[in-house]
């Protein structure tokens, strides 16, 4: 779990890697049928649970496309371009579930394990990630180039959905900025599995802190903004950094697993295509 929350809090982690680089003035590669790149980030941001704190994190990031289908750290896909402004874009995540600070997201994430949890938390049952479907909308509109995406995905554990505004600043031919702003919605099944507690988990021995079960049976949203900034150094070449925050509704922060109902990530990357 430590991993997925370091890594792609939101769609952002996804789009600093993903930036076309056609759209960059001044680096008009010839476009190939097939795209490659690999690259790194490293990290440091809060946690959702109360797990153990970690310092900076590291995780590989690599993408590959051909004629619209895609895979981009453990989601695979096909895009489609029904119009010039609007694509439709079909998905599976291997490693989805927690489609808060990254579990859901491009790069998948890791279950939440009892003994990454601290002391007093650390007899929970793991809450494991699943096999995800999903579908997403991308609409470029004709305000101030405002990008609008909607997307809805779901699995054995429960489904969400997520609506979101990006707009990409051209601040110079090789420097782009990236601001986005999104609201994800989970339901009761999702939000049950990874935040309910149950009377066994009470009663174990090892988790003192836990005094009480908790059953939120209800649908649960998250609001967050952050931004991208990506620097070509030269064609191929890129550095990315990003910011992120999270803020989490009571049906998830009132979860007595649950450290926090703000949440950020902030880190910084280097990225390839070849």
């Amino acid at each position: 779990m430590k991993k997925s929350i370091l890594f792609g809090i939101f769609a952002l982690s996804l789009s600093a890697f993903a930036v076309d680089n056609d759209k960059i003035e001044n680096n008009q590669a010839k476009k190939h049928d097939f795209s490659f790149s690999i690259g790194g980030m490293v990290g440091k941001g809060s946690n959702l649970y109360h797990v153990d704190k970690g310092g900076i994190g590291a995780s590989p990031v690599f993408t590959a496309d051909y004629k619209g289908a895609y895979l981009v750290g453990t989601e695979l896909g096909y895009k489609y371009d029904a119009t010039p402004k609007l694509s439709i874009t079909g998905f599976t995540q291997l490693f989805g579930g927690i489609t808060l600070q990254g579990a859901g997201g491009a790069l998948g994430g890791a279950q939440l394990k009892g003994s990454d949890m601290e002391d007093g938390y650390e007899n929970i049952n793991d809450r494991k990630t699943q096999v995800e479907l999903g579908l997403k909308l991308d609409y470029q509109t004709d305000f101030h180039g405002v990008i609008l995406s909607g997307e809805g995905r779901g699995g054995e554990r429960g489904a969400s959905g997520k609506v979101s505004a990006l707009r990409p600043f051209l601040i110079t031919s090789k420097f782009v900025i990236i601001p986005e702003m999104n609201f994800s919605v989970l339901g009761k099944n999702k939000v049950n599995y990874y935040f309910s507690v149950n009377q066994e988990e009470v009663d174990r021995d090892k988790n003192d802190k836990l005094t009480k079960t908790y059953d939120p049976n209800e649908m649960a949203y998250a609001v967050g903004f952050g931004f991208v900034a990506k620097y070509y150094i030269t064609q191929h070449f890129s550095a990315v950094g990003l910011f992120e925050y999270q803020h989490v509704s009571d049906e998830i922060g009132d979860s007595p697993i649950v450290d926090t109902k703000g949440n950020y990530f902030t880190g910084l990357g280097l990225s390839y295509e070849f």
